[in-house]
């Protein structure tokens, strides 16, 4: 439990700077958001087919997406790093909703934060707390109702 911790705390540090990084690319039109679409619909067809596996991957490929906005070489490669990691946690139950269509939704709902984000000025915090809620909302639930 304490590694898997670790892994998210510094994968949402690493993910803060690189989302602010692609926002403000994306901003100046220097790459485009609408990239993140495909790996929703990805999402979405691994629902409709119940593909785990598929789901999985397409979600990852999200937040890759993130990484390769940001034009930061040197981040994207630590996170490629933690990527490994997220995906051996990713297939335990507990991280990871069920509900294949709600993974999609949540993709969905984060990629409209980031289109809200390129037409306002948001802050490092903001950042940090609107990954912080995608990242992190199914062990939050799991977890509480273990408790």
């Amino acid at each position: 439990m304490e590694t898997i911790d670790k892994v998210f705390e510094v994968r949402l540090i690493l993910e803060t700077f690189l989302l602010r990084d692609a926002v403000d690319r994306w901003r100046q039109g220097l790459a485009n958001p609408a990239d993140l679409d495909l790996s929703i619909r990805q999402m979405e067809i691994a629902a409709k087919t119940d593909d785990r596996r598929a789901s999985l991957r397409a979600d990852i490929e999200f937040h890759r997406t993130i990484c390769q906005a940001s034009g930061n070489p040197i981040s994207t490669t630590l996170w490629e790093g933690i990527a490994r990691h997220v995906l051996i946690i990713f297939s335990l139950e507990a991280y990871r909703d069920s509900n294949l269509d709600a993974i999609a939704g949540q993709h969905l709902a984060f990629r409209d934060f980031i289109l809200t984000a390129i037409n306002k000025k948001l802050d490092l915090d903001d950042y940090r707390r609107a990954l912080e809620d995608h990242i992190l909302l199914v062990a939050r639930a799991k977890r509480s109702r273990k408790a």
